[in-house]
């Protein structure tokens, strides 16, 4: 284990379940830390999970028995929200729409699963962390990706997460997210050309569908409203068969996940709420990138 240089008593907690503890002398960041961990690790194969995340027994050894196949660079596992609110709520159907109907997909057409920070394994000469991004798992997602290694998602290996505990703590980790993304966009510009030969730009669409789906809910029951006020039978009935197939898409991977059915009562929050506030932070950190890149360029010249 390695604790980057924590202020509570998380280094105490972990020497006394018996593991190997490295521990550095000051805060380095995530991405440094893993680096730093994986120069003294022995095996081959580096299993990653985060501090406060509850890693299902079997979790292990259904994430390293890919590695038979020397393609495979790493196996993600799936994450489950820890319920703890109204916040734990929207994000756990959000997961759910990722990790029991994309990264299916992703596995069954031969898509690249995004490595998941909190739950993967990886073979130890690939593991290396840029020290410089805000999201490094995206990061390796990418370089694995682009050096023709697979990654594969595994359903079986469980790992359960903490949801942030409030509204404002979930503004401040999305917004690292997506700025995140579009950092590591912009440093590998145009490799969906590369990942996605047959598809380019379309398998990026296809690989954010867990927010599509609820927006296109959202603009289908908007457009239902309308069209039942205008009496205009057409738009209604395309709007009503688009609810009926994003909700049943909704259904079925909660279906797969085993959480509560009644958690389909937060569709509507989710669709109108979460993921337009989603859609706000994803602008507001584009604009923010593209200010920031002209004024580097700016300056060089």
């Amino acid at each position: 284990m390695v604790d980057d240089g924590s202020e509570d008593s998380t280094y105490e907690v972990a020497r006394n379940m018996n593991v190997t503890v490295l521990r550095t002398n000051e805060r380095l960041g995530k991405p440094a830390a893993l680096n730093a961990a994986m120069r003294e690790v022995q095996g081959d194969i580096v299993v990653v999970f985060d501090a406060d995340t509850l890693p299902n027994k079997d979790c292990v050894e259904h994430l390293v028995k890919h590695f038979e196949l020397e393609d495979v660079g790493a196996v993600v596992g799936c994450a489950k929200v820890l319920e703890n609110g109204f916040v734990s709520k929207l994000v756990a159907l959000e997961f759910n729409l990722c990790f029991y109907l994309i990264e299916p997909f992703s596995n069954k057409f031969h898509f690249f699963p995004i490595v998941h920070g909190a739950n993967f394994a990886i073979r130890r000469e690939l593991a290396h962390f840029r020290e410089d991004a805000l999201t490094e798992d995206f990061d390796l997602t990418i370089n694995l990706a682009m050096k023709g290694y697979k990654i594969r998602f595994e359903p079986e290996a469980v790992n359960h997460v903490s949801a942030p505990s409030s509204f404002p703590l979930l503004v401040k980790q999305r917004e690292k997210w997506l700025e995140g993304i579009l950092e590591t966009h912009m440093r590998h510009h145009g490799f969906w050309k590369e990942v996605f030969p047959r598809l380019g730009f379309l398998g990026l669409f296809l690989k954010a569908l867990e927010y599509v789906i609820p927006l296109v809910w959202a603009s289908s029951f908007s457009l239902f409203c309308i069209s039942l006020l205008l009496n205009d039978f057409l738009s209604l009935l395309t709007a009503l068969v688009s609810v009926i197939t994003c909700t049943l898409t909704m259904f079925y991977a909660q279906f797969r996940s085993k959480d509560k059915m009644t958690h389909l009562l937060w569709v509507p929050f989710l669709s109108y709420f979460y993921n337009l506030f989603l859609v706000w932070l994803f602008l507001k950190s584009l604009i923010l990138r593209v200010s920031r890149r002209k004024l580097v360029i700016t300056g060089k010249e």
